[in-house]
């Protein structure tokens, strides 16, 4: 690579670096998701760990997300906290300079809650050039590949805009599905974990991670290393919480926190323009409200189990796993999104990195592919704005949701196309 490229690429970078910091308070004070992020940070110090989860007087919400991910709040807090470092290193040594000292003060905690999103994009960047080098033999598409997934308008406004840890999430889950193929049995268990405990999002691939998990056929050491490590990171990350007892507290989460912020609304579609959008009104219609009949929520698991149950056989047949892995991610999370109940418009997140790998690898794909990125971006845009501007809102959903049922049907077509070309690569072309 020339010096010239190598500029060039830093510049792209950059870029993309330079548009998440000037973005971070475009959507403040907009979505109350970012202000739950704020006040869980602040208040872990204020009441101790061992009150956070049982504090009942919250101004937003109270905490519903596992204990891991308050660390994380807990940390942009305390840094933020200890800005005043800044102004007497800058009296010392004049670093760093005092614009960005101003700028610390006015915006560093929002800054410090999205940092690591903004980094876990650049690693996911890293895997998606990694990959399409890896499938493809071609640096250009991989560099392509690379800089159509930071400079995305989707990763940009879910890291920057909208502040989510969607990214840090898919970071730690694609890592844990990599190691996997090389047989690293005991890291992978616990980044998988990891990834489940700091925010579930990736729950719906755990039948997949199970299934690659023994067919890579892990020895009885394996299992017993992993189980340990899992469970010494479990205990590790949940002690400080524990008021009443370890395994007490986690039920407690579990069944007071976790699940109600899981189950929701028990809406057939929460926010996600999917296959219930189309028959049905977004966050209207109850799971069980009936299409031909069947039940939406009998619809989705059956779903679920035919789009399981077809990318483990094409895993087993396939020659090339880690293609066929790659593949597995993005055809279950973009079919969990388009067809499982009571979705968030973001809960595509976890094949995106993939779906981008598939894209430069299979250029045929490109127009779908397209076609399914603008979807998804106008899906999270919409759900951002929707209750703040009416005149975003309202382009979706007038004349009974045209706009929103043309969407959720091309964006089933793509994915549709997508996954065949993929599960045709994987199976003949190993």
């Amino acid at each position: 690579m020339t010096n010239k490229i190598k500029i060039a690429v830093g510049l792209l970078f950059l870029l993309g670096f330079a548009l998440r910091i000037l973005l971070i308070n475009l959507g403040h004070g907009i979505s109350t998701d970012f202000l739950i992020f704020e006040e869980w940070g602040n208040k872990y110090w204020e009441l101790g760990p061992k009150e956070f989860y049982f504090y009942k007087y919250w101004d937003f919400a109270r905490p519903n997300y596992p204990p891991m991910s308050s660390f994380i709040f807990a940390v942009a807090y305390w840094l933020f906290d200890h800005k005043y470092v800044l102004a007497q290193l800058h009296n010392l040594i004049k670093i760093p300079p005092a614009a960005f000292i101003v700028f610390f003060y006015d915006y560093g905690y929002n800054l410090l809650l999205k940092i690591p999103a903004f980094f876990s994009d650049l690693g996911l960047a890293y895997i998606v050039y990694k990959l399409i080098l890896k499938f493809s033999g071609n640096i250009k598409k991989a560099y392509l590949g690379s800089f159509l997934f930071f400079l995305n308008p989707v990763t940009i406004f879910l890291s920057s805009v909208w502040g989510q840890i969607d990214s840090l999430v898919a970071l730690i889950g694609i890592m844990a599905f990599i190691l996997l193929i090389k047989k690293k049995f005991v890291i992978s268990a616990v980044l998988f974990f990891a990834g489940l405990y700091i925010k579930p999002n990736w729950v719906y691939l755990l039948p997949f991670f199970g299934f690659v998990f023994f067919s890579m056929k892990p020895k009885i050491k394996h299992l017993l290393l992993a189980s340990f490590f899992v469970f010494l990171v479990y205990v590790m990350s949940t002690l400080p919480f524990a008021k009443n007892g370890l395994f007490d507290f986690t039920a407690f989460v579990f069944k007071e926190r976790l699940l109600p912020s899981a189950i929701g609304a028990s809406m057939a579609s929460s926010s996600a323009f999917n296959f219930y959008t189309i028959f049905l009104e977004i966050n209207k219609s109850s799971l069980a409200s009936p299409i031909a009949g069947i039940p939406a929520n009998v619809i989705a698991w059956l779903a679920y189990i035919v789009i399981n149950i077809t990318v483990f056989v094409a895993f087993l047949k396939s020659k090339n796993k880690l293609f066929a892995l790659i593949s597995g991610i993005f055809i279950i999370s973009f079919g969990v999104y388009l067809f499982m109940t009571n979705m968030l418009e973001r809960y595509f997140f976890a094949g995106f990195a993939p779906f981008i790998v598939l894209l430069l690898t299979k250029p045929k794909l490109l127009v779908m592919g397209a076609v399914l990125n603008l979807n998804v971006f106008l899906n999270i845009f919409w759900s951002f704005y929707r209750r703040k501007y009416n005149e975003i809102n309202h382009p979706f959903i007038n004349n009974d949701y045209l706009l929103l049922r043309l969407i959720s049907v091309t964006s089933i077509f793509s994915w549709l196309a997508i996954s065949r070309k993929s599960l045709k690569g994987i199976i003949f072309k190993g």
